[in-house]
Formats: structure tokens, C-alpha cells, sequence
């Protein structure tokens, strides 16, 4: 059975009591990395139990909840865009990551089966649709006539780490279920439990997101991290020797890093802190003191720019240049290359 984390624990006791008011519509939201997928789930399944616990979870061991598990669930769907994997992905090259295009019209229509017969339970029916952010402007349009005029007995769960991004009239229609992390001590003893070695710090790359810091900690390519900002922070290597010796490291991945990192180096100037690269704070304070706040502030947002190509660019190796440079020129005081001409 899906789990929920101690940090759903506020949230739980918000939707629970939404359902008991009668609530037929949730927009659980909240930063990647808060398993609100995993919360939408157990919702679902605490919802079409027939034996919860005292704490409204479900039993695991009734007839829905196995069905839940299994899969078959005859009152229960899950709306998702479906994969796209790109050519890369086909022919089992590199370049084998997993897209994800719009939810379409069609996959709302195609909930009609479900909304038109009566539900096996007494418990109703419930609709997951993650992330809502996905739904295309006509897919959101056939939601929405669903919303206004619910059928009886159906529960619409809708996941999103972009809220903002529906429609209005959709979030009009949806008690909010906010996920935070607000307490970081609690979330730090947890990753404790999981075998994690460094939760503050994984807390802080991750942006306060712990599925994320896990992530990270078990990813070998975060172990390149502080080696590739050392060489930018405290020795000031050559840019198109650091293009060489990090040639392959995924673009999208190294843009990533400096993102972070020249967004503490404007965080020090305005705030004297470091909010992502914890391990490396004494480094970048030090950098951050030498340089200039508005060529650094429009660097930053030079590297956010990138983002739209940095998953595919027409030449890898010369990205990574590109953007060794630009950080390059900038400690030096050459506006030329960072974005300001």
C-alpha cells in the first residue's frame, strides 16, 4: 500500500476533512519532491477502504485494498500523460530519458465508462489526474464540465507542482491540500533513518525536497558536483579545459550546478548566506565578496535562459564551453560574455 511521510502528517488531517464535508474535488500542490503522488494515492486508497484505521489510512488487507494493489481496481483511475520516448530512447542509445507530452482530451473523455456506471462500493469512485499542470488547454475544458456538475459519489484528486498553471476555473473548483516541508529537523532525522549521511546537505540541494535528497545521494553523478564548482569557485580553472574534463556530463545537469551556484552568489550579497551549495559556503562567500552583484544577478539569469535547450542542444561539448566562459568572463569583470551586450 502507498505510504505517506511524516510530513504529509497536516496536509492528511486537511484533505480527510474535505472528503468528510463532502469535498468532490482535492488540488494537492506543493515543490517536487514531497511524494504528493504517493499522498494522492494513499488518499485514494484510505477513501475506497472499507476498514480504516483511526488515522483514516487504509487497511491494506480488505477486498478494495487489494484490488488497489493489484492494479484492478474498478472504482479507481489514474490520469497521466502517457510516454513519449524520444529516438534516442527507441534505439536504446544515451539519450534514453523519458518525456512526458500533454494530457489530452481524449484520456478525459475516456473517463466517461468510468463516471456513467455506478460504483462497485459504497465508497464512490476516485479520479487521480498527475500532474494537472499537464492538461492541455481542451483537456482542462472537459475536466472542468466534470468539476461543475460532479457525478455522484466521484472524488477528483488532482497532483501538481504548478498550480498556477491551471486554469482558474479549475482551482475555483478544488479545495487546495498544500503539502510543505516546514519543519527541516524532522525531515533531517527521517533521511537520518534512511540511511542518509549528510541530510542537511541533501536537504539544501535538494531545495528542501527529501525524495530529492535521496535522489541525489544515490546518484554518482552528484559526487562530480563539488569537484566541477571548486574548479569554477576557488581555482578559476581554464573553461575550455573544464569542458574536457567534464565532456560527459549531461548538459542539463552542469547547468543545473550553476544555476544553484550563482544563485548563492547573489544570495550571499543580499542575504550573507548560502542557500544550495552548503559544503562549499566558505568558498563562495569569499568569490561572492570579489564580484559584481548586477554581472553576477545577470548571469544567473543568462543560465535560467539556457533551460529551454539545455536538454537537447545542437552540440553538447560546446555548451559546456559556453557556459565556462561566460562564468569565466564574469569573475573577470568582461561583460561581453555575460549577457550584458
Amino acid at each position: 500500500m502507498t505510504r505517506t511521510y511524516p510530513w504529509h502528517a497536516e496536509s492528511w488531517r486537511i484533505a480527510q476533512s474535505a472528503l468528510a464535508r463532502g469535498a468532490h474535488a482535492l488540488l494537492i500542490a506543493g515543490a517536487p519532491g514531497l511524494a504528493k503522488a504517493d499522498f494522492a494515492r494513499a488518499l485514494a486508497a484510505s477513501h475506497l477502504c472499507v476498514s480504516r484505521d483511526t488515522h483514516g489510512h487504509a487497511c491494506g488487507v480488505c477486498e478494495s485494498c487489494h484490488w488497489l494493489s493489484a492494479g484492478t481496481h474498478p472504482d479507481f483511475a489514474v490520469v497521466e500523460p502517457p510516454p513519449d520516448d524520444d529516438e534516442g530512447g527507441r534505439r536504446g542509445g544515451a539519450a534514453s530519458a523519458v518525456r512526458k507530452k500533454a494530457i489530452g482530451v481524449d484520456q478525459i473523455r475516456g473517463l466517461s465508462d468510468l463516471l456513467g456506471i455506478t460504483a462497485h462500493r459504497d465508497a464512490g469512485k476516485v479520479i487521480i489526474v498527475q500532474p494537472a499542470d499537464a492538461l492541455n488547454p481542451a483537456a482542462s475544458n472537459a475536466l472542468l464540465k466534470s468539476l461543475e456538475e460532479p457525478p455522484p459519489g466521484i472524488v477528483f484528486l488532482l497532483v501538481s507542482d504548478r498550480p498556477a498553471l491551471l486554469l482558474a476555473t479549475v482551482r475555483s473548483r478544488c479545495q487546495s491540500v498544500p503539502i510543505h516541508l516546514r519543519d527541516s529537523a524532522m525531515a533531517s532525522r527521517w533521511l537520518k533513518e534512511q540511511g542518509m549521511e549528510r541530510p542537511e546537505l541533501g536537504l539544501a540541494l535538494s531545495g528542501g525536497a527529501p525524495l530529492e535528497a535521496i535522489a541525489i545521494a544515490t546518484n554518482p553523478v552528484w559526487a562530480r558536483r563539488p569537484e566541477l564548482l571548486r574548479e569554477l569557485v576557488v581555482n578559476a580553472t581554464d573553461p575550455i579545459r573544464m569542458a574536457e574534463v567534464f565532456r560527459d556530463l549531461a548538459p542539463a545537469q552542469a547547468l543545473s550546478w550553476l544555476q544553484k551556484l550563482t544563485y548563492d552568489l547573489v544570495f550571499v550579497r543580499l542575504c550573507s548566506r548560502v542557500r544550495y551549495n552548503v559544503d562549499l559556503s566558505g568558498e563562495i562567500e569569499r568569490l561572492a565578496s570579489r564580484l559584481d552583484p548586477i554581472r553576477l544577478t545577470r548571469l544567473h539569469r543568462r543560465y535560467v535562459s539556457l533551460q529551454r535547450i539545455a536538454n537537447h542542444p545542437l552540440n553538447a561539448r560546446l555548451f559546456l564551453e559556453q557556459m565556462f566562459i561566460e562564468f569565466s568572463r564574469m569573475r573577470e569583470g568582461d561583460a561581453s560574455m555575460d549577457g550584458t551586450k
